[in-house]
């Protein structure tokens, strides 16, 4: 167990390098200044978590993110916006997105590729897409039923690498908390682990809209 908990964390640090009336402040600082009471249930719930996750990685240079909006700031938007289920599978998608290779594929790999004054990489919930797309985006979806596979016919290798792996790690986690009776931890895990899953059909998808 202590062996998948520091996997998780390693991971972790690695990703880390509905009302219109809701002001963002385009998204360049914590989202302390949302107002959730006019949001459901479900989505003050997912909102708050961010807020707490931001009060210590604001705090934290290391957690910088690579990405405008953050990857928190993003995935805020996207579940207030687009609503939890969906929110949740795009922010999913960017976790994935936001790592080692993230760089090299924005730069080189993306139709459109705009950067914020302070240089990093502007990702927003709904790109710009290539009129004229040179992968097969239903040719993706078929792929991705086998994690990172999808991604990796779209060419991101690297991010078909890290959906894998966290898909595995979370169902493995599920797996192993189903066996010692700790039904509700599986749950949870098992819960991430589709969530990361069909985050991974959107992302190969979407890749095969944006890519060069």
């Amino acid at each position: 167990m202590k062996f998948y908990i520091s996997v998780l964390n390693f991971i972790c640090l690695l990703y880390c390098s509905e009302e219109k009336s809701i002001y963002f402040d385009n998204f360049t600082k914590p989202i302390d200044s949302i107002n959730t009471n006019s949001l459901s249930c479900e989505k003050k719930i997912i909102i708050k978590s961010i807020k707490g996750w931001q009060t210590y990685s604001y705090s934290n240079s290391f957690f910088n993110c690579q990405f405008h909006p953050s990857c928190s700031n993003y995935f805020a938007k996207a579940v207030i916006e687009n609503g939890s289920i969906f929110g949740l599978i795009k922010g999913a998608d960017r976790l994935v997105r936001c790592n080692v290779g993230a760089y090299y594929y924005f730069e080189y790999d993306t139709f459109e590729s705009k950067y914020f004054s302070d240089g990093r990489m502007i990702d927003e919930l709904v790109p710009n897409y290539n009129p004229k797309p040179v992968k097969n985006s239903n040719m993706a979806l078929l792929y991705s039923v086998i994690p990172g596979i999808g991604r990796a016919y779209s060419g991101r290798y690297i991010d078909g690498l890290y959906s894998f792996f966290t898909i595995f790690l979370f169902s493995q986690l599920s797996y192993n908390q189903f066996h010692k009776e700790n039904y509700f931890v599986s749950t949870i895990f098992a819960s991430l682990a589709v969530t990361f899953w069909v985050g991974d059909f959107y992302g190969a998808w979407r890749t095969t809209k944006v890519k060069k």
